[in-house]
């Protein structure tokens, strides 16, 4: 490995240390903020009701932040281990908490017993923003399936949203591209999420979803 390469790659396990420990310290003052709001969300005057939603979405803003920066600290495949995929979409949905579901119904198809090895948290982090993308674009159902076929394992994350054109199919793994409006989107979710699965040895695809929307296909190695 030449100095150039192993400077580049000492910064970015720097990069990812910093990142997951900025993901911990914001954790806890995250869920104190979503706790009182709750509370204060009982009972609360009609009048209030603009100013709490507008804090509810500033409080899912920032975790949503967190939950990219946490992914960005888990360069790479670590430790990999037997990863089963019913577990793993489990977890991402609880992740994603209410900003799942919230209007639009879900569905999971995953074959029995199917696995993957890899890294668990990088995996479940690609699930996550798959998940969240799906949900924020307004789709009226969305769900995942996993299946087997020949070497290969794959995961798709399908939505019944406005999809994604076919010009920007190539654009929208880049890093810091969005189709958000300013200040909604970081640009790096689906940019992270396919160089996880490059590490992995699989990739990340997107295509139109039969009967509207857009499906995105994670491939892994079996």
């Amino acid at each position: 490995m030449s100095e150039e390469s192993i400077e580049t790659e000492s910064r970015r396990i720097l990069a990812g240390e910093l990142a997951l420990g900025l993901v911990h310290e914001m954790n806890q003052p995250i869920q104190l903020l979503a706790g009182h709001l709750e509370r204060l969300r009982e009972g609360a005057p009609p009048e209030w009701g603009r100013s709490l939603a507008s804090m509810e979405r500033a409080v899912q803003r920032i975790s949503l932040l967190v939950l990219q920066l946490r992914g960005y600290s888990h360069p790479g495949v670590r430790a990999p281990t037997r990863v089963r995929l019913g577990e793993l979409v489990e977890g991402a949905q609880e992740l994603c908490g209410l900003r799942l579901g919230v209007g639009a119904g879900f569905c999971v198809e995953i074959a029995e017993g199917l696995e993957v090895e890899g890294d668990a948290v990088g995996l479940e982090q690609v699930v996550v923003n798959l998940l969240l993308n799906a949900s924020q674009s307004g789709a009226s159902e969305l769900g995942v399936r996993a299946y087997r076929c020949d070497k290969e394992v794959f995961v798709e994350v399908w939505d019944r949203g406005p999809g994604v054109a076919a010009e920007q199919r190539e654009q929208i793994f880049d890093a810091f591209y969005t189709t958000k409006q300013r200040g909604e989107g970081s640009g790096l979710g689906l940019w992270l999420s396919r160089r996880i699965l490059l590490d992995h040895g699989g990739n990340l695809e997107v295509e139109d979803n039969p009967g509207g929307g857009a499906l995105f296909r994670m491939r892994l190695p079996g």
